[in-house]
C-alpha cells in the first residue's frame, strides 16, 4: 500500500514538472512572439513615414528648383525683350528724325513761286498766281462737286486753300464756298481776327484733286 502511494506521488510530481516546463516554454514563446511583433510594428511604422518624408522633401525641393528655373527663364526673356525694345526705339529715333528732316526739306523745296497779276476789283489789294500742285484726293470716278459741309470736296477744298495761303485750317474761317465755273470753285476765307482776307480760285483735276489757280488778298469781306 505504501509503495502504491509513493508511486502515485512520484507520478504526480513528474506530471507537475512537465506541466511547469510546458507552461514556461509556451510562455517564453508567447513573450518572444509578442516582442517580435511589437518590434515589427514600431520599427515598421517609424521606417515608412521617414522614407515617405524624405521622398516628399526631395520632390518638393525638385519642384521648387524647377519653379525657380522657370522664373529665372521668364525674367531673362523679359530682360531680353526690354533690351530689344530699347534698341529698337534707339534705332527708330534717328530714323524718325531723319524722316522729319527730309519732310521739312521737301516742304522747303516745294516753296511755291508766285506771280503778281492785275485786278479790276477795287476790293483786291493784291492778286497772284503760282505753281501750286493739286492737293490730292481719295475720290475716284466721275466727279461732281459737293458743297455739303463735311463732304470730301469741302474737306479737300479747305486743305488746298489753307496750303496756298499758308494758314492753319483750325484758324481759318470759311465765309463762302461757291461755284466758279464748270468744275471750278471760289472760296472766300479769313483768319479768326479778320486781318487776312483771301479769295481763292480752284479747279478740279481728275484723280489729283483740287488745284489752286489764283489768290486775291482783299481789303474787306465781300
Amino acid at each position: 500500500m505504501s509503495d502504491y502511494r509513493r508511486t502515485t506521488r512520484s507520478d504526480k510530481h513528474g506530471k507537475r514538472q512537465k506541466q511547469n516546463k510546458l507552461i514556461l516554454i509556451f510562455g517564453s514563446l508567447a513573450i518572444l512572439f509578442l516582442i517580435i511583433f511589437s518590434s515589427l510594428i514600431i520599427f515598421g511604422s517609424k521606417g515608412n513615414p521617414t522614407e515617405d518624408t524624405v521622398t516628399s522633401s526631395e520632390e518638393e525641393a525638385e519642384q521648387e528648383q524647377e519653379e525657380k528655373e522657370d522664373q529665372d527663364e521668364e525674367n531673362d526673356d523679359k530682360e531680353i525683350e526690354e533690351e530689344d525694345k530699347s534698341e529698337e526705339d534707339k534705332d527708330h529715333k534717328p530714323k524718325d528724325k531723319m524722316l522729319e528732316l527730309e519732310k521739312e526739306k521737301e516742304e522747303e523745296e516745294k516753296e511755291v513761286t508766285t506771280k503778281e497779276v492785275s485786278s479790276d476789283d477795287p476790293n483786291v489789294k493784291k492778286a497772284y498766281t503760282g505753281d501750286w500742285k493739286p492737293i490730292g484726293t481719295e475720290q475716284t470716278g466721275e466727279h461732281t462737286t459737293s458743297y455739303d459741309a463735311g463732304s470730301s470736296d469741302r474737306i479737300e477744298i479747305k486743305q488746298a486753300v489753307a496750303q496756298a495761303i499758308k494758314m492753319d485750317e483750325d484758324e481759318m474761317i470759311e465765309y463762302w464756298i461757291g461755284r466758279g465755273g464748270d468744275q471750278q470753285v471760289i472760296a472766300t476765307v479769313s483768319d479768326t481776327n479778320m486781318d487776312n482776307i483771301h479769295r481763292v480760285y480752284l479747279d478740279w483735276v481728275d484723280e489729283k484733286g483740287w488745284l489752286v489757280t489764283k489768290v486775291e488778298e482783299l481789303n474787306d469781306i465781300p
